[in-house]
């Protein structure tokens, strides 16, 4: 998270971005944002810095409601955020099944320890959400403007939009 202060201020701090899914907007991420405030040992995580993560995972949960038979992988800013929503588990069942009808699972980069997976790796993931993510919001997510940028190299997790269509696939 060293990089978080280079963070670009084109976001302004606590603006209601109109481009996300009303359902999402409707999401109160404030007790989320304040958790990750006070656990954050490194001291770099700003007010400003969390409102612009919670509309790049506000928008990352759009992407998963305008195209659901996708699969994508977050950029760093958003799985951040995804991982607070996730540690609060109520709320976080509760506002997937609001959202997207049933739960969304996280499915974690194990590097050479993934399950054989039919369909896209990671890196193929990620680069489909910032063509997505670019096509939706005529910018490109924060900590993945460019294709073959260094943090979008690695991306941590994903989740598949086909979870919806059986609640057994692991996204």
């Amino acid at each position: 998270m060293g990089q978080v202060e280079n963070i670009p201020r084109r976001i302004a701090a606590g603006e209601q971005v109109s481009d996300v899914d009303e359902r999402v907007q409707l999401l109160d991420f404030e007790r989320l944002k304040w958790k990750l405030m006070n656990n954050d040992k490194e001291g770099v995580l700003s007010t400003d810095i969390l409102d612009k993560v919670e509309i790049e995972y506000k928008r990352f949960l759009t992407l998963l409601i305008r195209y659901p038979g996708e699969s994508f992988a977050p950029t760093e800013f958003m799985d951040l955020m995804w991982h607070a929503h996730i540690l609060d588990t109520k709320n976080y069942f509760d506002d997937c099944k609001a959202i997207f009808g049933h739960y969304m699972h996280h499915r974690p980069n194990f590097g050479p320890y993934n399950e054989s997976v039919q369909g896209p790796g990671f890196r193929e993931m990620g680069s489909q959400m910032r063509q997505r993510y670019l096509m939706e919001f005529g910018e490109y997510p924060l900590g993945g403007e460019k294709e073959g940028k260094k943090p979008c190299d690695n991306y941590q997790c994903s989740c598949e939009g086909t979870c919806g269509a059986d609640h057994k696939s692991d996204c």
